[in-house]
């Protein structure tokens, strides 16, 4: 009874807010290349030696252009090494390191890279509001700077289905298709399959809220006849389809909008990894709310008194969240 509840919460938030986003403007995503010329001349002056940028063009070649500025800059700075290494063990502290590193190294392709980072790992966290709050930001503030932006556009789109906002998922799934032919082909039929079923709900909604809204000026000018009474019948019925719908994916591991799995693709709920799940890109394990819970619980002080140090308000704020929602999802909860 309390998850049909919730599914209904579900549907009616997405039904309620349907107006509101028929007037939300597309953003507008403008894509360039990466210069890799411009970064490696920029990681010249920051000492990167003669043969680090062989390696590094070596591995341009033979792995990524992604993987190879991330191998550069974890060999360059400190700070990030040191919480992607967290965030590869599933360990909660990376979203806190993460952060910091946000916070603190102004350099920009650390700040890109650590904002993809620390977005896969609130994805790995099943946290899908969190990691579109950084990707909003990677949007708004890194598109262009690195070989990460197609990967970006995708896992986006994924967060905000999770969460679920359908109609800008759609869009930028959209985006993604439209400028990256040349991303990899599971990634690419993963974001067509669920744009498509993110539509087909889109309009399934719709119509529903059409009809809502022809009932609610009929009650208003105290017309409750049959055709109004009809109507009203029709809205209970298609409700409850969906609600069936939603049930049957959660029951096949797909989980209710908002869940780990998102929009359900028909074979597979499981968002492909790309290629940043291979190698530092990795995503961090879906063990973490587990690894909080085994934390001492002086070890959780201490990112406590951490969030309340010299901490930008808007990422304490979305850390403070981030653990509490954490911390209600370990063992025993």
């Amino acid at each position: 009874m309390k998850r049909s509840l919730s599914l209904i919460a579900a549907v009616m938030v997405a039904i309620g807010g349907l107006t509101a986003q028929d007037d939300k403007p597309t953003e507008v995503l403008v894509f360039k290349p990466f210069d890799q010329t411009k970064f490696e001349k920029h990681m010249k002056k920051l000492g990167a030696t003669d043969r680090q940028i062989a390696s590094f063009r070596k591995n341009v070649q033979e792995e990524s252009p992604k993987h190879a500025v991330d191998d550069l800059l974890l060999a360059s700075f400190k700070d990030y090494r040191d919480a992607v290494a967290l965030a590869e063990k599933g360990d909660p502290r990376a979203a806190l390191e993460l952060t910091k590193v946000l916070d603190g190294n102004k350099d920009e392709y650390v700040q890109s890279y650590a904002r993809f980072q620390l977005a896969q790992f609130f994805l790995g966290s099943d946290d899908p509001e969190q990691a579109a709050t950084i990707l909003a930001e990677f949007v708004k503030k890194n598109l262009g700077t690195t070989p990460l932006d197609s990967e970006v556009i995708y896992f986006y789109g994924s967060a905000l289905a999770m969460i679920p906002d359908r109609e800008r998922a759609s869009q930028f799934f959209g985006a993604f298709l439209r400028e990256f032919p040349n991303a990899p082909e599971r990634l690419r039929s993963s974001a067509a399959q669920i744009k498509a079923e993110l539509e087909q709900q889109e309009g399934m909604l719709h119509d529903i809220s059409d009809v809502m809204r022809f009932c609610e000026r009929k009650i208003r000018k105290t017309d409750t006849g049959k055709e109004t009474q009809d109507k009203q019948k029709m809205v209970i019925e298609e409700l409850q389809k969906i609600i069936e719908m939603l049930e049957k994916q959660e029951q096949q591991g797909g989980g209710a909008p908002g869940g780990p799995g998102g929009v359900k693709p028909a074979e597979n709920s499981a968002l492909p990894g790309g290629e940043a799940t291979q190698g530092p890109l990795k995503k961090a394990p879906r063990k973490v709310a587990e690894k909080w819970g085994a934390l001492k619980p002086g070890e959780r002080k201490a990112i406590e008194a951490e969030l309340n140090g010299k901490m930008s308000p808007r990422y304490k704020k979305m850390l403070e969240d981030y653990y509490r929602k954490l911390g209600k999802t370990g063992p025993g909860r």
